[in-house]
């Protein structure tokens, strides 16, 4: 479902974090901004990432970062599990 944001989101954390897979990814949830993929890789929440940036939700959404609805909504648990199994792909890859 998220594949292609993902992948852009990878693509992204790839070139700006380059061993970002590396984190422990066990507390990630994507409804928390507090504890979504900015947070974990970047250390800053989300709003101060994306302010910092200076990027929009458009551009979150794109990345697979934000699923651009109520935060409640089961998407975000959808977004979650994709992006664990991208990482699981990734650092067994890297091993």
């Amino acid at each position: 479902m998220f594949e292609k944001e993902i992948n852009n989101g990878i693509q992204w954390l790839n070139q700006n974090y380059p061993d970002w897979f590396t984190k422990d990814f066990s507390d990630l949830d994507m409804s928390n901004g507090g504890c979504c993929m900015i947070p974990i890789v970047d250390g800053r929440n989300y709003d101060q990432f994306m302010d910092f940036y200076d990027y929009g939700d458009e551009w979150a959404v794109a990345h697979g970062f934000y699923f651009g609805l109520d935060l409640e909504h089961e998407g975000y648990n959808q977004l979650t599990d994709e992006w664990l199994d991208a990482i699981s792909k990734l650092k067994t890859q890297a091993e």
